[in-house]
């Protein structure tokens, strides 16, 4: 009755919410059922017992799943875009409309642009020393307007690393020195709203003709040098200290302004040559001429000098909504909405107390370990501030991830909001491989979710379509939910051991003792196995076993039966889920040898002592020596 009840809430979910049809994917109690062959002895070895079977009856390939769970997310992200008017989503929105070529025409961006102009004084009389801006605070109010500066660009680089750089998407690059004071000419025409006398208005022009021809002479200049250094560097090394004000430059504040948080240790790629110029230029002008360069350069960046030169319109994109919500850079808010709008909430909350309850065993294993107080403090401290979040991504390797999606904008306004949410997507896939954690290359072609501990940010990164899937659910038994997704977020955040291993000398004790234990484990079976594989399966499985068996002890009446499994018990059905799901995500072997490291799974089937999974020597990775 328990699988009548869950089969048919499974059903009125799917009329109610709309969730999609996965077909032929069996329900997770065929799948324990499929991966069990009876005539086997488990404590002689539980990969024939419990994983050869399906794989003799052809594996399950997840991948086809996910796209279904994938297409579900994007027709319900559209239709969220498309119908709904809310405050939370207005930069998902806007970004969106632009890339479909719906959002503000151009008719409004010149006065629009003029506007944020005049909230900075605009054009400013360089000899008028009472009423000048502070060139700073012009740059400052910009950046945070437009989100992006007028005296570099940020490029992904080699995928893991960004590159600060001279900004190629300025208009004034297809200007020749002689032409451009032209440009310079129309530029004052519509922007200058002060009555400057003749004389004075010819001066500013010269002025701004001179700072633009020569910032025109730094964008082209030949050589090119991309230099690798950490920002702290590259801000002592390019002060740019204003001869009027005798201030120095807060390259820090500005890269904030534009949306871009660095921390003085983040290493990215500059390009050193330019940087070199743009100072040298930038010593040599008064404050009210800086100002009035950067006015000019905002109005010269390519998208938003379409949007006033000659009252020219933005060419129209050609793309489907598909494709812009595929490339759409921030998706977190409407991750959110389909959590809370499509019943997953209650999925989430399961998740959330799955890791609620393996951090608190990591805790009892850590603080009851080997460690001396500074290393428990280094593996716990990330896992106090760890937190969830829900990806939204194609299931793509890294190296086929897109990063490059041109947009046209249709409006000042959409420009503004595309550059914002496009530096965010920068800053996010610099933050995800910068640390070079590779995806899993494995995913979807196994049962396994996808779980990525992200060490930049101490968020644990789980997919969207992972929770749209039947495969995990409270309607699920908890054996089930804790071998599915417990083992796979145990295994990852094991993965924190790594900072140990740097921090303690590699012939110390007992640590040295740890390693070889594991070694001797690993060279006990014939094939070869990684070795790294081997100790997080060891360790993530002990900790979710553990956080399983606290919640399951925690229920007075969970008969948790499987139907065509009564005869199971709970503990017994965590280690054939885990065994039916983890034998072809990893080497078989791993399965096997990290349950018979467990003296529960013996406990649980009462496997005889020197029985092949009762061995009488086991490893603990956090155990005190006896």
């Amino acid at each position: 009755m328990k699988a009548v009840k869950i089969y048919f809430l499974c059903y009125l979910l799917k009329v109610v919410v709309a969730v999609p049809d996965f077909g032929n994917l069996p329900s997770f109690d065929e799948l324990l059922r499929k991966s069990i062959i009876d005539d086997q002895d488990i404590c002689s070895n539980v990969t024939s017992y419990a994983c050869i079977s399906r794989g003799r009856n052809g594996a399950i390939s997840k991948k086809n799943y996910l796209n279904i769970a994938q297409s579900f997310i994007q027709r319900t992200a559209l239709g969220i875009l498309k119908l709904e008017s809310d405050n939370t989503l207005e930069r998902e929105s806007t970004w969106f409309n632009a890339c479909m070529g719906k959002g503000t025409s151009a008719e409004n961006s010149l006065d629009t642009l003029k506007t944020t102009m005049e909230q900075t004084k605009g054009i400013q009389h360089p000899e008028d020393s009472e009423d000048l801006e502070p060139w700073e605070n012009v740059a400052a109010f910009y950046a945070k307007t437009f989100g992006f500066s007028p005296f570099f660009e940020v490029l992904l680089y080699d995928v893991n690393s960004l590159m600060i750089t001279r900004p190629y998407s300025m208009k004034i690059k297809s200007y020749s020195e002689n032409a451009l004071h032209l440009v310079v000419e129309e530029f004052l025409h519509k922007f200058t709203n002060q009555m400057f006398p003749e004389l004075l208005k010819n001066k500013i022009k010269d002025q701004l003709n001179a700072s633009a021809t020569t910032f025109l002479s730094c964008l082209n200049i030949d050589s090119s040098t991309n230099e690798v250094m950490s920002f702290e560097k590259f801000s002592k090394n390019f002060d740019i200290n204003a001869s009027s004000l005798g201030n120095n430059f807060d390259w820090f504040g500005h890269f904030e302004d534009i949306g871009l948080k660095v921390n003085a240790h983040d290493v990215f790629y500059f390009d050193t040559d330019y940087f070199e110029e743009l100072v040298s230029l930038l010593v040599t002008l008064s404050n009210g001429e800086i100002a009035n360069l950067i006015h000019f350069l905002y109005a010269m960046n390519s998208r938003v000098y379409s949007t006033w030169h000659n009252e020219k319109h933005a060419s129209t994109n050609k793309y489907t909504e598909g494709e812009c919500f595929t490339h759409m850079p921030v998706k977190s808010r409407i991750n959110d909405r389909i959590l809370k709008g499509h019943h997953l909430s209650g999925k989430f909350l399961l998740l959330e107390n799955i890791v609620k309850n393996i951090v608190r065993e990591y805790e009892k294993e850590v603080d009851n370990s080997w460690l001396d107080d500074n290393r428990k403090e280094l593996f716990l401290h990330p896992l106090r501030r760890l937190e969830i979040e829900i990806t939204n991504e194609k299931t793509k390797p890294q190296d086929e991830t897109n990063f490059d999606f041109p947009v046209e904008m249709n409006g000042l306004l959409n420009i503004i909001n595309f550059e914002k949410a496009h530096i965010q997507f920068l800053v996010r896939a610099l933050r995800r491989y910068h640390i070079k954690i590779p995806r899993n290359m494995k995913y979807g072609k196994s049962l396994v979710p996808y779980v990525n501990y992200n060490d930049e940010n101490k968020h644990l990164e789980i997919p969207l379509e992972e929770l749209i899937l039947p495969l995990f659910d409270s309607e699920l038994t908890i054996a089930w939910n804790y071998a599915y997704f417990g083992v796979a977020i145990s295994r990852e955040l094991f993965k924190l051991y790594q900072k140990l291993y740097s921090a303690i000398p590699k012939h110390s004790e007992p640590f040295n003792s740890k390693m070889n234990c594991f070694k001797v484990l690993q060279y006990s079976v014939k094939e070869n196995v990684n070795f790294y594989d081997l100790i997080n399966s060891c360790v993530g499985l002990k900790i979710a076993y553990k956080a399983f068996k606290h919640e399951i002890n925690a229920i007075e009446d969970n008969p948790q039966k499987i139907f065509g499994l009564q005869y199971t018990t709970p503990k017994q059905q965590f280690f054939l889920a885990y065994s039916a799901i983890y034998c072809e995500e990893t080497n078989p072997e791993i399965v096997g040898i990290s349950v018979s490291n467990l003296e529960s799974f013996a406990r649980a089937f009462y496997c005889e002592a020197d029985s092949p999974m009762n061995p009488s020597g086991r490893c603990d990775f956090w155990a005190k020596p006896e």
